[in-house]
């Protein structure tokens, strides 16, 4: 039996632990996160998923097998979901994925650390530097791609090993970088 797939938010043994399931971790974006108020929390309003594309060629076939090559393709949304950029969405979570997640006082000093990294990164980056504000970002502020998070926590051995570290050790670049706060 494989471990659950969720997030564990926890930088060291023994340190309160936050479990949110993966796409709602790769959805969380900035506005959605209140590390100000007297009871800071994260609010779980959306989900990072990829869509597949269909051909859109319709009566004249492109001769491409794969959907996502076909000159013409589209990305088919349902009512309420967001293309970010190529195949990935954002979509409101089903059932109890959706709601509010109260902050212990070690991960809202955990998030402004990273914030701050983040903006920095913003600033040198400059235009080219993506803006949609996600927390768990590509170094170049792009969406990390489900099969990137899936794939480094694999490589972690640990169920939320992807995400779950709030330390600066991503590699490579874009949003196929190793994810990281």
């Amino acid at each position: 039996m494989n471990a659950p797939n969720v997030l564990l938010m926890s930088s060291r043994i023994g340190a309160p632990v936050i479990t949110i399931v993966p796409p709602a971790a790769l959805g969380l974006r900035w506005p959605y996160v209140d590390l100000d108020s007297e009871q800071p929390e994260l609010k779980i309003h959306w989900q990072l998923h990829r869509r597949p594309f269909k051909h859109g060629c319709g009566d004249s076939p492109c001769g491409r097998r794969r959907a996502g090559n076909c000159p013409k393709r589209i990305l088919p949304l349902r009512k309420g979901e967001v293309q970010v950029e190529g195949g990935l969405i954002l979509k409101k979570p089903k059932g109890s994925s959706y709601g509010q997640i109260p902050l212990p006082p070690e991960f809202v000093e955990e998030l402004r650390r990273h914030r701050e990294i983040q903006d920095l990164e913003k600033s040198m980056a400059g235009d080219a530097y993506a803006r949609h504000d996600f927390v768990f970002a590509g170094l170049d502020g792009g969406p990390v791609s489900p099969e990137a998070d899936r794939s480094a926590r694999r490589r972690t051995g640990q169920p939320g090993g992807g995400l779950g570290r709030m330390a600066r050790d991503r590699g490579g670049g874009g949003s196929a970088g190793h994810p990281g706060p």
